[in-house]
């Protein structure tokens, strides 16, 4: 009982860590684009 317990503890941890990597590389993303604007994409 207690090893599943730790086991659905670890699994929503896992979806926890991956879900804010995710969100970190888009808000870095976003930074990246407003601090250098829209030339990245302008370059053609």
């Amino acid at each position: 009982m207690l090893h599943r317990v730790i086991h659905i503890k670890s699994v929503i941890l896992q979806k926890l860590i991956g879900f804010l990597i995710l969100t970190n590389t888009l808000i870095l993303i976003m930074l990246i684009i407003m601090k250098y604007g829209l030339s990245i994409f302008r370059v053609e």
